[in-house]
């Protein structure tokens, strides 16, 4: 077996042509940013009312819209909203040319039989428009967003195993191609189950390409830079829902808009001619002489002289100093682990339950802030384009000040911040009324909330990764990581909530979010921590038994998003 740490610094460590590659790879977080956000815009809820022809003729009846409401739709004073899944009952004969003569307000409301009329100043065309998604069947808006979320989290579970499987370069190309197609495919889709299956196959292999990008990134790169590329990584997909509003704003039919994303995710697939197998992964599974054939590709493009077989004699591990490795890394025993390791042990236990609790909120309100962007008062373009703004911004405070402040204290503010700029969202929103400066207020409220929930983003694998023993590390990541996609799975149903308690779904995100606040700060400080061991070790730790220890790991971070 081979150490490719060894020959990267003899390959130039971070050179030219990783930088290169990461640039490429890179760009698959841009789909994943604008995939993941476009039901802001392909699925956006216009004003609607019931269609009552021939009163909302402009050709027979010169009525604005505003008298075309009041004329025919029921209005309840105490939510000062019109019921615009109703109309009431007109009979043509007694109009003549006054439309208010044969309209029966005395008569109890009738459910639209005749459609919808639509407004279509923002978007000439969404999915809610085409397929009739309100009222009785604003459910299905609902289900449509849920199996997404549900691809997404069972893409998860499959790709991690297949790419250690099979590579990283033909999990990279299959993704690549489905996703491309599947977007494709449903800027054609003319009924809601095509719709559904197509953007099911965008999340499932979606997922599947981040994930397998982010691996990919990390082991061709020295260990010192991987918290900066993992951190910069998401930088592209906050890119990507940004360039998302600037398509949106361009075309303004969901069609359009699917079509257009669906053509820039083609570069990902020209770059793969020109990207190699992970040489780690390669050496990894004793495919020993393509390693090295990369290995040479990379020492060539970062003009290193690659001295062979020097190199490669260094980099080899004896079999017996392998079997003494593997011996110290797992015990003698080789006991295997499982999840409920977890939960075994009292310390332990206590914080599992408060990390998993962190990440179920962080993904919950994540999705839940921002694909309700469309609920915010002000401009759907400029808020969401905001957020990526403000989200890039935090990522770069992450990587400036989290080995300043300690992980803890760090990810308690951010989920503060979230919780407090929800909150004060909310209360400024519902006092609001049509006072401009205060619906501006609320809006600013909403985006630091945003920034500050994208922020735990930034800071919570860091976290997860330091604060279990090496012996469960990996399975506290994963339990984490599946809690969080059921945290994302639940977000459809909790912005349904918008359209019957408008308030209630940040309130509950904000309560969520202060919740976490405490849980975080009350986790145990990792910061200039050696890197636990055992399970023993780490209980010794979280009682407060073990002194702290100046000289830190390095340790790398992973993201995960849909």
């Amino acid at each position: 077996m081979y150490e490719f740490d060894v020959i990267l610094n003899k390959i130039g460590g971070l050179g030219p042509y990783q930088i290169v590659l990461i640039l490429m790879v890179s760009y698959s977080s841009l789909p994943s940013g604008y995939i993941s956000m476009s039901p802001v815009f392909v699925s956006y809820y216009p004003d609607y009312r019931c269609r009552v022809p021939p009163i909302d003729n402009n050709s027979i009846y010169q009525l604005s819209e505003e008298e075309i409401l009041n004329l025919t739709t029921p209005y309840d004073p105490d939510t000062d909203k019109y019921d615009t899944c109703y109309r009431y009952g007109y009979n043509l004969s007694l109009c003549e040319d006054d439309p208010s003569q044969c309209v029966n307000k005395s008569a109890d409301p009738i459910r639209c039989d005749v459609g919808y009329h639509y407004d279509t100043s923002v978007f000439t065309e969404t999915t809610i428009t085409e397929f009739n998604l309100v009222c009785d069947k604003s459910y299905r808006d609902t289900i449509s967003l849920t199996i997404y979320m549900v691809g997404a989290f069972l893409g998860t579970l499959v790709f991690g195993n297949l790419s250690d499987r099979w590579g990283r370069k033909p999990i990279l190309t299959l993704t690549f191609l489905v996703v491309s197609l599947a977007l494709l495919g449903s800027s054609f889709a003319n009924q809601i189950w095509i719709f559904d299956l197509c953007r099911f196959l965008v999340s499932f292999f979606g997922v599947g390409s981040f994930i397998t990008s982010f691996v990919y990134l990390l082991e061709i790169i020295p260990e010192k830079w991987t918290t900066v590329v993992g951190v910069s990584f998401q930088i592209g997909y906050a890119l990507g829902y940004m360039i998302l509003s600037g398509i949106a704003y361009q075309w303004r039919n969901w069609h359009q808009i699917q079509f257009v994303l669906s053509m820039f995710s083609l570069p990902s697939l020209v770059f793969l001619i020109f990207i190699p197998e992970s040489p780690r992964w390669l050496f990894t599974t004793n495919r020993v002489e393509k390693g090295k054939e990369v290995s040479r590709r990379i020492a060539k493009y970062n003009k290193v002289k690659l001295n062979e077989p020097e190199v490669w004699d260094e980099a080899i591990i004896e079999k017996d100093e392998l079997q003494d490795f593997k011996k110290e890394e797992n015990g003698e025993n080789e006991r295997k682990y499982s999840t409920l390791d977890l939960f075994k042990t009292p310390k332990i236990r206590i914080v599992a339950l408060k990390v998993i609790f962190c990440w179920f909120v962080n993904d919950l309100v994540y999705y839940g802030v921002s694909l309700n962007v469309a609920s915010l008062s002000g401009d759907v373009f400029l808020n969401n384009t905001l957020g990526g703004i403000f989200e890039i911004g935090i990522y770069l405070f992450v990587i400036f000040f989290m080995d300043r402040t300690g992980r803890r204290l760090m990810l308690s503010l951010t989920f503060t911040v979230a919780g407090v700029g929800l909150l004060s969202s909310t209360i400024v929103n519902i006092y609001a009324g049509q006072d401009q400066t205060l619906l501006t207020l609320s809006q600013v409220f909403a985006l630091a909330g945003r920034t500050g929930i994208a922020g735990s983003y930034a800071i919570i694998y860091n976290v997860t990764t330091e604060i279990y023993p090496t012996v469960v590390r990996a399975i506290g990541v994963s339990a984490g990581s599946m809690t969080a996609q059921i945290g994302s799975i639940l977000v459809p149903f909790f912005i349904a909530l918008d359209n019957y308690i408008s308030w209630l779904p940040n309130t509950i995100f904000s309560a969520l979010a202060l919740l976490a606040a405490i849980m975080a700060y009350s986790l145990p400080e990792t910061n200039k921590q050696n890197l636990m061991e055992t399970i023993e070790e780490a209980e010794m730790f979280y009682s407060g038994k073990q002194d702290p220890v100046i000289d830190a790991r390095e340790t790398s971070s992973m993201y995960t998003r849909l």
